[in-house]
């Protein structure tokens, strides 16, 4: 019997790590919570973090949607987000989205946030961003796009956000020379970081310069000498690149067996 239970954790892992491989383990829903009675606005604060969604299906059927002003979706499967899925959340001060597997945003995703605050986007699988995503969260003060796949930035992707006071653009795969207006919509800004991508030498020092021209006071994190920082080799970019992949990877080894951990069980 217990060879047998080896046998039988050892196929659900490796069954579990391949489904996780195309980042859906499981199909599920915001509509299953609702039918497991796990859907709960508390304190203003909707928190749908680590719960293995791959779909956003059944959240606008949430009550009093005006009510929440902090949306926690971090730590689940989501690939895509439905159009207008947040229109209902208006007064939504803070939306978490870190560590997901977004590759996309359908354009008018945030039209309706208009008292927006902080946007976290990080650490997901974003490779473009549609010119004027941003353009309604004109109260918008931290815009974290880290550790995703972007490319390239279009030039007025923040031209609308006067507020902007942190964007995180770091560990991406930005190559092509940033757009010369990026920063000229943001007044206060106090923090910038694109370090970890594959821009050269030349382009580091320019958005150094620019920014600091317009914005004295803000801090730019670079991966230059001149910050105090060893500029990285295309090698160690790659060595980069790969610990990225392998943290991703042992992060769904983790969660594949907390899956079969729970299956065992049940059976």
């Amino acid at each position: 019997m217990k060879i047998q239970n080896i046998v039988l954790v050892s196929l659900l892992t490796l069954i579990s790590i391949e489904l996780l491989g195309d980042g859906l383990p499981i199909e599920k829903s915001v509509s299953d919570l609702f039918d497991q009675g796990k859907v709960e606005v508390k304190d203003g604060v909707l928190d749908l973090s680590r719960k293995k969604l791959t779909s956003l299906k059944g959240l606008k059927n949430i009550e009093e949607p005006e009510k929440v002003r902090v949306l926690r979706l971090y730590g689940n499967y989501l690939e895509k987000l439905p159009a207008g899925i947040f229109d209902d959340f208006v007064n939504l001060e803070k939306c978490y989205l870190t560590f997901n597997n977004l590759k996309e945003l359908p354009l008018g995703t945030f039209k309706q946030l208009r008292k927006l605050e902080i946007l976290k986007l990080d650490h997901n699988k974003l490779g473009a961003l549609p010119a004027g995503i941003f353009d309604d969260l004109v109260n918008l003060r931290q815009l974290h796009l880290d550790f995703n796949e972007l490319e390239a930035v279009p030039d007025n992707l923040l031209l609308r956000l006067t507020k902007l006071e942190w964007l995180f653009l770091d560990n991406n795969k930005l190559k092509t020379p940033l757009p010369p207006t990026l920063f000229n919509g943001p007044v206060h800004f106090e923090r910038v970081a694109i370090s970890g991508n594959l821009l050269d030498e030349k382009e580091m020092v320019a958005v150094s310069k620019e920014l600091r021209r317009a914005h004295p006071k803000v801090i730019v994190t670079l991966n230059q000498e001149i910050e105090g920082m060893k500029p990285l080799s295309r090698p160690e970019k790659n060595q980069h690149l790969a610990q990225k992949s392998a943290h991703k990877k042992n992060h769904a080894v983790k969660v594949a067996k907390q899956i079969t951990q729970e299956k065992v069980a049940v059976a």
